[in-house]
């Protein structure tokens, strides 16, 4: 007894060393029928189910019956100050959460229930409207609310009186003067024909889903986007998803993770809601991990129509990272292939080892102790049924969880890492009952995607980014700052040589530095007191934010 006491005051101690908000998991949903989806996408990082109902809401055909997958999400963690520290998102079980809507205050670096509240929303723009504003189509009576209330200055809020960070979604600053201003022909940068942007962050309460007793002081910023082709059929069956994963923080996360989790719902359905006949695999070639059936028919279960003999494959692809782990756990409480039941479990599924920390291992269900470690769990080609795939290791179709990792990375204060994923589906209609035909005919669709991206150009004409000028994605201004932490001498390096404007802001907003800097400079700030400050350096080439701490 005595010993468990102790152990609660420790985890009571951690706990309240780190500044977590009060927020309440978010409620904002967002239905959309974008090429051939109808999807649904949730404020807390979670997407593609109804977390009210507990039930799917994507379908692919869009307007069909048939789903193939249930729930996504995103994952990350990382160490700390020699702490391990981990976000991730599943099921919302009891109202665990790890994510939070909205951004991390700029001055206090948590967030307020009120902030969370704000953003407990989404911001859905269209191409049309882009291109109707930056062609100055709109008189001031008629630009849409989707252009005014586009977040690129942060959003006021009227309870607390304060601005939530100074720069969030991206623009165009048509007139130079470093402030969102659709009146006089700002318009947002948006990726693709649709889209819906919106923002996270993992300081707003507790981390109950993984029990991670720290924080990152991560912000999130997702676009999932559509590229309107309907000739091409690729990106007809795509969903792409852009993240800016920004540290917020003051502390460097090493060994940093970047997962995509995907349950995939494949197979037919049981009475207690388990599917139950799905393989997973990987092509690492392609950086990609997918699903399919382990039978040659898709059944109507629980009000949902089956893929019957035509039957499909789903995969997640990383666009500009390489896909470094590819792994899966089943539905069940086992200690190696299990679900995670704790933080340092959920970092054992992202580092491509088994629950209890063993190595995956290459053959059979890979799980064989003294076996060859591998970061890929089934990257053999079914259809050829040559490597290491599921079927022919002799494994039963299961209820398969997928994880797609990429990292590790070391994250410094004020970064931000990017990450371009896709959802792809394909589907056969020539061979009915062959699980696996789909397969060739879904990688064709990730290497003709692949090949628009890297081009940034596709059939129809549109473009994944469609424009240059960015806060906080995609810019072409890039800027190191070293050493950071510093006394307050430090370098700015930039990636040309061109003339740049240096301000550096206090924690309150006011401008404390402004100077001209020139390539690389050495910045003198030694009078400055101790403290964090935000850096903004403005070229005519775009614009990039940066933190700097100064310790004494």
């Amino acid at each position: 007894m005595k010993t468990k006491k102790l152990q609660i005051l420790a985890i009571s101690l951690i706990i309240n060393c780190h500044s977590f908000g009060q927020c309440v998991l978010g409620s904002g949903q967002f239905n959309a029928v974008m090429n051939n989806y109808q999807t649904n996408f949730l404020t807390d990082n979670d997407m593609f189910w109804d977390f009210i109902n507990g039930s799917r809401k994507t379908f692919i055909p869009r307007f069909s019956n048939s789903s193939p997958i249930f729930v996504g999400s995103i994952w990350m963690g990382g160490y700390k100050n020699g702490q391990l520290v981990t976000a991730c998102e599943t099921y919302r079980d009891n109202n665990r959460v790890d994510f939070w809507p909205g951004p991390i205050d700029t001055v206090d670096l948590i967030t307020s229930a009120s902030d969370c509240n704000l953003f407990d929303t989404f911001f859905p723009i269209t191409k049309i409207q882009v291109d109707s504003q930056k062609n100055h189509l709109y008189t001031t009576g008629t630009i849409p609310s989707q252009i005014t209330n586009w977040p690129g200055n942060g959003i006021k809020n009227p309870l607390e009186g304060d601005t939530t960070s100074y720069k969030l979604a991206p623009y165009q600053d048509v007139n130079h003067n470093n402030t969102y201003d659709p009146m006089n022909g700002d318009y947002p940068i948006m990726y693709g024909d649709y889209s819906i942007y919106q923002i996270t962050n993992d300081v707003g309460n507790y981390h109950a889903e993984t029990g991670s007793l720290g924080i990152m002081g991560l912000e999130t910023h997702i676009t999932n986007y559509v590229i309107d082709c309907t000739s091409d059929s690729a990106l007809w069956n795509t969903l792409f998803m852009h993240y800016d994963v920004i540290n917020r923080g003051a502390n460097t996360i090493t060994n940093f993770l970047f997962t995509m989790w995907s349950d995939f719902s494949y197979g037919g359905t049981s009475s207690n809601g388990n599917t139950h006949k799905k393989y997973v695999g990987c092509d690492t070639a392609l950086n990609m991990y997918y699903a399919y059936n382990g039978s040659g028919y898709d059944k109507d279960t629980l009000g949902l129509t089956g893929y019957h003999q035509y039957l499909p494959a789903f995969a997640g692809v990383f666009l500009n990272q390489k896909m470094s782990r590819f792994t899966y756990y089943n539905n069940s409480p086992s200690i190696l292939n299990g679900y995670p039941s704790g933080y340092l479990q959920y970092y054992n599924f992202m580092n491509g080892v088994w629950y209890n920390g063993a190595a995956m291992t290459y053959g059979g269900n890979g799980t064989a102790a003294g076996g060859t470690p591998t970061n890929y769990l089934y990257s053999g080609d079914p259809v050829a049924n040559t490597g290491w795939t599921e079927a022919n290791a002799g494994n039963a179709p299961g209820d398969r969880r997928g994880l797609g990792t990429c990292g590790p990375f070391t994250f410094n204060p004020g970064d931000t890492i990017k990450v371009d994923f896709a959802y792809v589906f394909a589907r056969d209609y020539a061979h009915p009952g062959d699980s696996v035909a789909c397969i060739p005919i879904l990688k064709q669709y990730v290497q003709n995607v692949q090949s628009y991206y890297n081009a940034n150009t596709t059939p129809c004409g549109s473009t994944f980014s469609s424009g240059i000028k960015q806060f906080g994605g995609g810019n072409s201004i890039q800027a190191t700052v070293y050493p950071n932490p510093s006394t307050g001498n430090f370098t700015i390096e930039t990636n040309n040589d061109a003339k740049h404007t240096l301000t550096i802001y206090d924690i309150n907003g006011k401008v404390v530095l402004s100077q001209i800097v020139n390539g690389t400079a050495n910045i003198d700030a030694s009078n400055l007191s101790a403290g964090i400050y935000n850096l903004n350096i403005v070229g005519n080439k775009g614009v990039v934010n940066k933190r700097l701490v100064i310790v004494k």
